[in-house]
């Protein structure tokens, strides 16, 4: 939720700014009212000279009742009326010696003459001290209680600071608040452009930090997902330039070799010195050579289409057993020559929808490998099991070589073990690595397991 309104609020450099503006003009107006309120607490429109008359003849009668006595009580009274009607209040004798006062007044004793003056002599005006003199008795003694007050009203030059501070530092927060703003945003968008600049200079290892949720946070997080898809492209354009130089040199290598036995035995075939049993030897193995030559081209083609994605699948529904069978039928002969017999684990029918062509591809390619590198005399067993994450079919043989620890590297292309270079059945190395790339077609996984001199090939299909 906290997340959800944070980008509500700011995903936005406009609804940033807008709402900076919105807050920068509540201050303002904030600022306005506290400063009219103020001026309008200080002005108060009682004060008016009728006003401050009647208030203190209000004062000079309540007085005339009720302080009566030079006293404690007396005095304690006058001060409340003092504070009530708002006026500095003083009783004194004919002299000005103050004999009772309220709480404001600090002196002991009052220029008659200098206030009488004041009050007789010139028109009342709003910035002067508004004055009152009565007659009262304090016991059986006349005395004079003197009445004074400055106007609130005068008051409001003594705050103008105040107001005015209050109406500018509105105005100061507004201009910080957007300062901050652009300063942060301004600041984020130099390390944005040191970030494409250090990008640019080929350090695709580089990541421009993301602060925030509006455009600039999306630029930044964006140049980034670029960042890594161009480094992704640029190291996969280096690994098919790297795999493309293995393969030319395999390539070249693998036809290099069956061609140049090819053109020897066609050569001592056509030799005039030969004899005939001996060119019928020889061209029986140029003709060996011709279809190892061309099953290599096949291969070639094959995982090049494969590869390059060129290759679509027509599946249908089928019986699977039948291609397995198909292929042990074609691999039979050879079977029998090293004494290899079958162990079949499943039903008569299983039925997938695949590519039959292309799965009859892969069992030939798997079958013919447990043929060719099973120890002669052994057994190769086939099982077919459903399981719960689809369809798993296995090949099991005993191998006469025990190679562990690259059996990860047996899907690579032209990857082939000792035994299958040195032996004369060794095939293009490329049988595997199309098994897999037709499996992962549809959808499937392939792998192997070795324990020893015991290997297992594993098809697993949905």
């Amino acid at each position: 939720m906290k997340n959800r309104i944070k980008k509500i609020l700011f995903g936005s450099i406009t609804r940033e700014l807008l709402l900076v503006n919105i807050v920068s003009f509540a201050l303002v107006v904030i600022g306005v009212i506290i400063a009219i309120g103020m001026l309008y607490a200080n002005f108060d429109s009682k004060d008016t000279p009728d006003k401050m008359i009647a208030d203190a003849n209000s004062l000079y009668v309540e007085v005339g009742r009720y302080v009566t006595r030079e006293d404690e009580g007396s005095n304690n009274y006058l001060k409340q009326l003092g504070k009530h009607y708002g006026f500095n209040a003083a009783v004194t004798d004919s002299r000005g010696n103050i004999i009772l006062k309220t709480a404001n007044v600090n002196t002991d004793k009052i220029d008659v003459e200098k206030v009488q003056q004041i009050f007789q002599g010139k028109a009342y005006r709003s910035n002067d001290t508004f004055y009152q003199i009565y007659n009262v008795k304090l016991g059986n003694k006349d005395a004079m209680l003197f009445v004074w007050k400055l106007p609130q009203l005068n008051r409001i030059t003594n705050i103008g600071k105040i107001i005015v501070l209050i109406g500018i530092l509105p105005v100061i927060i507004v201009v910080v608040l957007i300062y901050i703003l652009i300063r942060r945003k301004a600041k984020y968008i130099k390390d944005i452009c040191r970030g494409i600049e250090t990008i640019s200079q080929g350090n695709l290892d580089y990541r421009i930090d993301k602060k925030g949720v509006d455009e600039l946070s999306i630029l930044s997080d964006k140049i980034n997902s670029m960042t890594i898809d161009l480094k992704n492209i640029m190291e996969d354009e280096r690994k098919a330039e790297r795999l493309k130089s293995e393969l030319m040199t395999n390539v070249s290598h693998d036809l290099r070799t069956p061609l140049t036995s090819l053109i020897a035995y066609l050569q001592l075939a056509d030799d005039d010195k030969t004899s005939l049993k001996d060119k019928e030897k020889f061209t029986e193995i140029a003709l060996q050579k011709s279809n190892k030559l061309k099953k290599l081209i096949d291969d070639l083609f094959e995982y090049s289409k494969l590869e390059s994605g060129a290759i679509k699948l027509g599946k249908e529904e089928i019986n699977i057993v039948e291609i397995i069978e198909q292929s042990i039928g074609e691999l039979s002969i050879l079977a029998k020559k090293r004494n290899i017999t079958f162990h079949k684990s499943f039903s008569n029918s299983i039925f997938l929808k695949v590519d039959p062509n292309k799965i009859g591809r892969v069992f030939e390619n798997v079958i013919s490998n447990a043929v060719k590198y099973s120890t002669e005399g052994s057994t190769i067993y086939i099982d077919i099991s459903q399981k719960n994450d689809g369809l798993i079919i296995s090949f099991e043989n005993i191998i006469n070589e025990i190679f562990e620890e690259n059996v990860e590297k047996l899907f690579d292309r032209f990857y082939r073990t000792d035994e299958a270079r040195n032996s004369e059945q060794g095939g293009s190395g490329l049988g595997l690595a199309i098994a897999k790339n037709i499996i992962e077609l549809h959808g499937g996984i392939i792998w192997a397991e070795v324990e020893q001199k015991n290997f297992k090939m594993n098809i697993r299909l949905n």
